[in-house]
């Protein structure tokens, strides 16, 4: 009784395996997406119209199978040589890159934005906020560093003449105080290093010059 019970169950494993293999074995078409990763110089930022790309394989489920379980990426090179709106035939980057048979790609080409950029010095420009306490003057400003390393797209570097700081409140120096400032970059664009500067700020007393009335001294006779 037991040994035919257990003949049975192998039976039934053996018609599931072999089940199994008949239908992994078939030729199947599978829309399989792939995430699309652009590949180029430090000196240039490719921006993608799309993120994915879908391409349809033909092959046996068994060797599709391990695919649909991996993170799967489209490489795509991109040359700096061109800028502003560029092409990309899809067709020939997945010949290349990938060892599946396919019959199709969604979309055929890829729409890119190419900017180049390049890194320039500019100076430093600190904005001053207030006025001194009375009976001062600013004397001195130092910045340092005076010049720092500004990279962007060179379309709008060209606008960039100088960086300036966040706003230095000088209301409340009497003699020589330092900050630690951010500079202002409202460009995502655009990088900045270093971020912060150090302003010294030096403030004088004003001597020689009337402030208010002396002690002791009279108006008219």
């Amino acid at each position: 009784m037991e040994s035919n019970r257990f003949f049975l169950i192998l039976s039934f494993f053996l018609t599931v395996m072999l089940f199994v293999y008949v239908k992994m074995d078939q030729i199947r078409t599978v829309p399989v997406d792939f995430i699309v990763r652009i590949r180029a110089s430090e000196d240039v930022i490719v921006i993608p119209r799309d993120s994915v790309v879908k391409v349809y394989i033909r092959d046996r489920v068994r060797n599709i199978l391990p695919l649909l379980f991996s993170r799967r990426y489209l490489e795509i090179p991109i040359k700096g040589k061109r800028v502003g709106n560029v092409m990309v035939d899809l067709k020939k980057v997945v010949r290349k890159s990938l060892d599946y048979p396919y019959v199709s790609i969604e979309p055929e080409s890829l729409e890119v934005f190419v900017e180049r950029y390049r890194r320039v010095r500019r100076e430093v420009s600190p904005r001053i906020k207030g006025t001194p306490p009375e009976g001062y003057r600013i004397e001195d400003v130092i910045v340092r560093p005076a010049f720092v390393e500004v990279r962007a797209p060179e379309g709008i570097l060209n606008g960039i003449q100088f960086v300036e700081t966040e706003d230095i409140d000088v209301s409340s120096v009497k003699g020589v105080d330092t900050f630690r400032v951010a500079l202002i970059n409202e460009n995502k664009t655009v990088e900045i290093y270093p971020d912060t500067v150090e302003i010294i700020l030096k403030t004088r007393r004003m001597e020689g010059e009337n402030i208010g009335n002396p002690a002791g001294s009279r108006k008219g006779k």
